[in-house]
């Protein structure tokens, strides 16, 4: 993923973390749509009563989507 101004990190190599307002994306090899979401709100909260929650796939769009810089991860979107 290219650089954001909105970005919250994380302590793990494999797992990245841009944040918005409403919206945040992970880039990681994780699999498991549960941990991440779990994840995300355990390392970058929301900052309002709503946890972060998938984004449902649309027929245009699905969730995740394979990461075209690093082979091996997927981008999960999230919204609040």
């Amino acid at each position: 993923m290219k650089a954001s101004p909105f970005i919250s990190g994380s302590d793990e190599k494999n797992f990245i973390i841009r944040a918005g307002i409403c919206y945040a994306i992970v880039c990681t090899d994780m699999t498991d749509k549960e941990a991440i979401t779990a994840k995300i709100n355990r390392d970058s909260p929301t900052g309002t009563s709503h946890p972060w929650t998938l984004c449902e796939d649309t027929q245009e769009e699905k969730n995740p989507r394979p990461c075209s810089d690093t082979p091996g991860n997927f981008h999960y979107f999230f919204e609040c």
